[in-house]
């Protein structure tokens, strides 16, 4: 058992905020421990994760999502993409930009958006 983890999951007291349905299994927590470890595997650090199993307790347990570069990796390079896409489009990849212009789209769509709204206060 793990400091700020329920041995029974869920949100009660020594729970881990965002735990869903009191399912142990989807503990927060817990849950980024074990794709942290997954990552390091398959980035070869062997030994780093050898020590952040045992350090942080970390059970042996299947993944959910068992992506070939690691699910952390994954969300980071999407994360990444749309990050740099908002802070600075010249460096911005196509993937990043057109998920932007897409996320605009769809906010222009949305009726009483707040662009639409300062339109309309502008043309008043």
């Amino acid at each position: 058992r793990r400091p700020g983890i329920s041995a029974g999951g869920g949100s009660g007291a020594g729970g881990v905020p965002g735990d869903v349905g009191g399912n142990p299994a989807w503990e927060s927590g817990l849950m980024l421990d074990v794709y942290v470890l997954d990552y390091l595997r398959k980035r070869q650090f062997h030994t780093l994760a050898e020590n952040f199993q045992k350090q942080a307790s970390v059970p042996e347990r299947a993944l959910a999502i068992d992506a070939p570069s690691g699910f952390l990796f994954e969300w980071w390079s999407v994360f990444w993409d749309v990050f740099i896409a908002q802070t600075n489009p010249t460096c911005a990849t196509e993937a990043g930009s057109l998920y932007l212009q897409a996320q605009q789209m769809k906010q222009m769509q949305q009726p009483n958006n707040p662009v639409d709204q300062a339109r309309m206060a502008v043309t008043r």
